[in-house]
């Protein structure tokens, strides 16, 4: 009788153990999730963030079903005290949260990002076409009144450039995640259509105001030409 009670005060904690454990890995996935796709990749695209959303709230759902069952089924455990159904609940647990991890890690962090780079350079690419030719001619305009300015009014418009560039929708703040994600998938230059990212050094971004934070853009190839 005694040997029962151990036994199953040890599958208890073993269970409540193996519940802790999972909780902290569904509670840094969530906070892996959100960071990828809420603030690291923050921008000026609505759909973006719909999308990050939307995934976020999956993620909690998931976690929230997975905690539920797994408290359904150690009470059940505790109350029947049968070894086979915790030997089956361990593996439906192990099984579960293998492939949580898997779906979120991989699934999300990797087509997140690829769907949200596919829409940052669709709607930078294909909807501010006219206000990007009025700035090339505006751009020609100034290259002809160049030689008429002095230092000190070269400054002024790099300043003045700079600071109109941060509210254009074709300098989007995104993460050091993403900029990676477009090299690996081979963008680090258009070809065919891509995106062009590169580094602008000491700028704000977009939810933090560190001026040391990285800040990192996509523009299109006729507006930025020359920068690597």
């Amino acid at each position: 009788m005694m040997m029962m009670m151990m036994i199953r005060m040890m599958m208890m904690m073993m269970m409540m153990m193996m519940m802790m454990m999972m909780m902290m890995m569904m509670m840094m996935m969530i906070r892996h999730c959100q960071e990828g796709t809420f603030w690291l990749l923050k921008c000026n695209s609505r759909s973006s963030s719909s999308i990050a959303e939307v995934l976020v709230v999956v993620v909690v759902v998931v976690v929230v079903v997975v905690v539920v069952v797994v408290v359904v089924v150690v009470v059940v455990v505790v109350v029947v005290g049968v070894i086979v159904v915790v030997v089956v609940v361990v593996v439906v647990v192990v099984v579960v949260v293998v492939v949580v991890v898997v779906v979120v890690v991989v699934v999300v962090k990797e087509t997140v990002y690829f769907i949200i780079m596919a829409i940052i350079w669709y709607e930078v690419r294909y909807n501010d076409v006219d206000d990007d030719d009025d700035d090339d001619d505006d751009d020609d305009d100034d290259d002809d009144d160049d030689d008429d300015n002095d230092d000190d009014d070269d400054n002024d418009n790099d300043v003045d450039d700079d600071t109109n560039s941060n509210n254009n929708s074709n300098n989007i703040v995104i993460s050091t995640g993403l900029l990676a994600t477009c090299h690996k998938l081979g963008f680090s230059k258009w070809q065919g259509g891509g995106c062009l990212c590169y580094y602008k050094a000491k700028l704000t971004s977009y939810h933090h105001p560190d001026p040391y934070f990285t800040y990192f853009s996509i523009a299109l190839p006729y507006k930025r030409e020359g920068i690597t």
